[in-house]
């Protein structure tokens, strides 16, 4: 078993430190991150040319990254089994860009498996509890976003934004919001892939899966939050 933890530390030092305390508390072998606050270098690390996301390995066991390419929205690195996709795609990017970025992501992600894409979206979809409709599919994956607790508070209005994707390891995977403090305006995920199988009618909102040959890109970009 494989035990993930996603968050977005919002450039926060506090949010940083917190992070690395979580980690060891929560015994987290892989986190995902979109804008850190800080990255070091080495073999545990890799993240997007932007620097807005990134992938870290703890140190709880000895897992190793390979295959890592980054891109201006998101980073990949194969760990263990798993194909890893870290995500940031900024509310400040123009709707070209945005199309561009999942264009440039299912192109690359099409040909791995099996497939962890997560991060911040800045989309909302009521397929995940938001408020607005979004899009119909990207590659064949699902969601593991259960529940309707924001991911993203901020001056009291909030949303869901903070996304986690899985392909064929979806029935032997487990995700919940953290019950803790992160010292960010998003919430802590964490999720793990492995143990027993997962029954179908836990998380029914989750059971509906993707496919790359129906992304509509404008229903998408329609519903992100600017």
């Amino acid at each position: 078993m494989v035990k993930f933890m996603q968050i977005n530390l919002n450039h926060y030092e506090a949010a940083h430190d917190m992070l690395k305390q979580t980690t060891r508390e929560q015994n987290i072998d892989v986190v995902i991150v979109s804008e850190p606050y800080r990255l070091h270098g080495g073999n545990n690390t890799t993240c997007s040319t932007q620097r807005k996301a990134a992938i870290l390995l703890s140190s709880v066991r000895p897992l190793q990254m390979s295959q890592t390419r980054a891109f201006a929205h998101f980073v990949r690195a194969k760990i263990d089994r798993f194909w890893v996709y870290s995500c940031y795609m900024p509310p400040s990017i123009n709707h070209q860009e945005f199309c561009a970025a999942l264009d440039e992501l299912a192109t690359d992600a099409r040909s791995h498996s099996p497939l962890i894409i997560a991060g911040d979206f800045n989309a909302w979809s009521l397929e995940w509890g938001s408020v607005s409709n979004n899009a119909r599919g990207l590659l064949d994956i699902a969601l593991l976003n259960s529940g309707n607790q924001n991911t993203f508070s901020q001056t009291g209005v909030g949303s869901v934004i903070d996304l986690t994707f899985v392909s064929s390891i979806f029935r032997r995977s487990s995700w919940k919001i953290g019950e803790f403090y992160t010292a960010s305006d998003h919430e802590a995920i964490l999720f793990k892939i492995g143990g027993s199988i997962r029954q179908r009618d836990v998380h029914p909102v989750a059971c509906k899966t993707y496919k790359a040959d129906t992304l509509n890109v404008p229903q998408f970009t329609a519903a992100r939050v600017e």
